[in-house]
């Protein structure tokens, strides 16, 4: 623990309290408490406060990626029992997986802050001025647009609740002075000096520079991001509009012939809106720039899609899709439904099939002692769906039925035997 010898403008807790009395969500407040100046600040002014009448629990995060990090762990749970402030310390472990370290372990710890949160609380983190502004700069070094140039919002829906970052205006140095005239010790990560993160190298190599020729640097950022957030709000409100007009039959779907009507850009920004309310990552501009000529303008029998990192555009006639991407699927599976069990679980996606959601009795077929199971469809299966005259394909059955190819191989297929008795969502075949 050390303290800062820095002068600086003075923090004070009614700076807190006004910004809180604008939050969403009538919850607790949850505080991402690391233990450093920012959130040590953030977790005592509010305990000042009182919590302005609300319960408040401080969480750390162990990522177990410093020697030192039990150590930070005991100085935290120390400091919130001083201040009387309920306190959970979550452990995780950080998995790369493709991505840097830096990313891998903020997935982490936002995951394990949203499992502490209950309906309605609103998490705290101590983001300041500086961090907009350095997030600013990294995006637009990225070739970002109005979205991510927007930053980090002020309030955003998270996990159950709310995630709110109350000191957005706030300097950093204000917030040190004021631990500082407190008497009050805060961690320092030794990680933060390093300059091999891109956001440590603009905070100690870049920004003071700039800040010596234009000393209103930061706050003018953080004013840009403002900006930026405002226009980003004025695109999305512009893209609803037209995701109205090019809705598609089935829920959260577009109309392609609709979508081409749009020119251009305004045909982007619907899509950008699209992909933002379905929580998929955006594809890159050049990827995006391909959707018109390679999805919407193909022939109705190509089948084409748009894949990018985290999601796809699909299309099928004139109905577009987007998700996550498809996760592996081996149609040759067969998962036995054991006599009396209530559900099975069904790959790829782990779907729950409850007893409840087919029409066949199984009780029947178990006392018989014949062999139910659930299978995929891995050609020439057929079925006579009750109120039909014949047994047909399930390819022409899914064709006239509008149902996309990607799904029809995941559709589950119950059997008692080898007999197909229902194609489960779908049809019971007698």
């Amino acid at each position: 623990m050390v303290k800062s010898a820095e002068k600086a403008p003075t923090f004070y807790p009614e700076t807190l309290e006004a910004e809180l009395k604008r939050c969403p969500g009538k919850g607790r407040w949850v505080v991402g408490f690391s233990g450093g100046a920012d959130s040590t600040a953030l977790l005592l002014a509010l305990k000042k406060l009182n919590g302005l009448g609300r319960e408040i629990l401080a969480v750390h995060v162990h990522h177990a990626l410093q020697a030192e990090a039990t150590q930070w762990a005991k100085a935290c749970a120390d400091f919130a029992n001083r201040l009387g402030v309920k306190f959970v310390c979550a452990h995780v472990q950080v998995e790369k997986a493709g991505k840097g370290l830096e990313a891998a372990a903020r997935e982490a710890r936002y995951a394990a802050l949203a499992e502490h949160m209950h309906s309605h609380d609103v998490l705290l983190t101590a983001h300041h001025r500086r961090d907009q502004a350095e997030t600013l700069l990294l995006q637009l070094l990225r070739g970002a647009g109005p979205a991510g140039m927007a930053s980090m919002s002020r309030y955003t829906p998270f996990g159950p609740g709310w995630h709110a970052r109350p000191l957005l205006d706030c300097a950093p140095e204000s917030l040190r002075s004021w631990l500082r005239e407190q008497g009050i010790e805060w961690i320092e990560d030794p990680s933060n000096r390093s300059l091999e993160p891109r956001r440590n190298f603009l905070r100690h190599q870049i920004l003071p520079v700039l800040q010596t020729r234009w000393p209103q640097m930061e706050r003018q950022l953080a004013a840009a991001a403002d900006r930026q957030a405002e226009t980003q709000h004025l695109l999305h409100s512009l893209g609803s509009m037209d995701l109205l007009r090019c809705a598609g039959v089935e829920p959260a779907t577009l109309q392609v012939s609709a979508l081409l009507r749009l020119e251009r850009l305004r045909l982007h920004n619907a899509i950008r809106s699209w992909l933002l309310d379905k929580g998929l990552p955006m594809p890159p501009a050049k990827r995006l720039q391909r959707l018109r000529e390679d999805v919407l303008l193909a022939s109705e029998d190509a089948n084409p899609s748009l894949r990018w990192a985290g999601g796809e555009i699909r299309r099928y006639r004139d109905t577009l899709y987007a998700m996550p991407p498809l996760p592996p699927h081996d149609p040759a599976l067969k998962i036995l439904w054991r006599a009396g069990a209530p559900a099975i679980t069904l790959p790829p996606d782990g779907r729950l099939l409850g007893r409840d959601e087919i029409k066949t009795d199984l009780d029947s077929a178990w006392r018989d002692g014949m062999p139910v199971s659930v299978r995929f469809r891995t050609g020439g299966e057929r079925c006579r769906p009750a109120g039909s005259q014949q047994r047909r394909e399930l390819k022409k059955l899914f064709q006239e039925a509008s149902i996309p190819p990607w799904r029809r191989d995941r559709i589950p297929l119950l059997y008692i035997g080898e007999r197909l008795i229902e194609v489960i969502d779908y049809y019971t075949c007698a």
